[in-house]
Protein backbone atom coordinates (compact mmCIF):
# COMPACT_ATOMS: atom_id res chain seq x y z
CA UNK A 1 0.00 0.00 0.00
CA UNK A 2 1.58 3.56 -1.22
CA UNK A 3 -1.32 6.12 -0.60
CA UNK A 4 -4.67 6.75 1.41
CA UNK A 5 -6.60 3.96 2.79
CA UNK A 6 -8.19 0.47 0.70
CA UNK A 7 -10.58 -1.88 2.04
CA UNK A 8 -9.92 -5.59 0.80
CA UNK A 9 -13.14 -8.04 1.22
CA UNK A 10 -11.41 -11.63 -0.05
CA UNK A 11 -14.61 -13.97 0.59
CA UNK A 12 -15.84 -13.27 4.15
CA UNK A 13 -13.02 -12.09 5.17
CA UNK A 14 -12.03 -8.03 5.11
CA UNK A 15 -8.89 -6.21 6.09
CA UNK A 16 -8.01 -2.47 5.58
CA UNK A 17 -4.84 -1.50 4.29
CA UNK A 18 -2.76 1.99 4.77
CA UNK A 19 0.30 2.95 4.24
CA UNK A 20 2.97 0.35 4.01
CA UNK A 21 0.75 -2.77 4.51
CA UNK A 22 0.86 -5.67 2.06
CA UNK A 23 -1.29 -8.37 1.54
CA UNK A 24 -0.86 -11.86 0.16
CA UNK A 25 -4.40 -13.71 -1.02
CA UNK A 26 -5.19 -16.33 -3.81
CA UNK A 27 -7.67 -16.09 -6.25
CA UNK A 28 -10.10 -19.09 -4.91
CA UNK A 29 -12.65 -16.48 -3.32
CA UNK A 30 -14.41 -13.11 -4.54
CA UNK A 31 -11.97 -10.80 -4.03
CA UNK A 32 -13.23 -6.83 -4.03
CA UNK A 33 -11.06 -3.72 -3.59
CA UNK A 34 -12.76 -0.35 -2.31
CA UNK A 35 -10.61 3.10 -1.65
CA UNK A 36 -11.88 4.62 1.48
CA UNK A 37 -12.22 8.40 2.32
CA UNK A 38 -12.14 10.96 -0.49
CA UNK A 39 -7.67 11.26 -0.62
CA UNK A 40 -6.20 9.50 -3.45
CA UNK A 41 -5.80 5.31 -2.77
CA UNK A 42 -2.51 4.07 -5.03
CA UNK A 43 -1.18 0.62 -4.75
CA UNK A 44 0.77 -2.12 -6.26
CA UNK A 45 -0.51 -5.47 -6.88
CA UNK A 46 2.00 -8.20 -8.22
CA UNK A 47 0.59 -11.20 -9.71
CA UNK A 48 2.67 -14.13 -10.30
CA UNK A 49 1.45 -17.51 -11.50
CA UNK A 50 2.33 -20.64 -8.78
Amino acid sequence: MLEGALRVDYGDEHFELTPGDCLDFGVDRPLVFKALGRSACRYLLVACPT
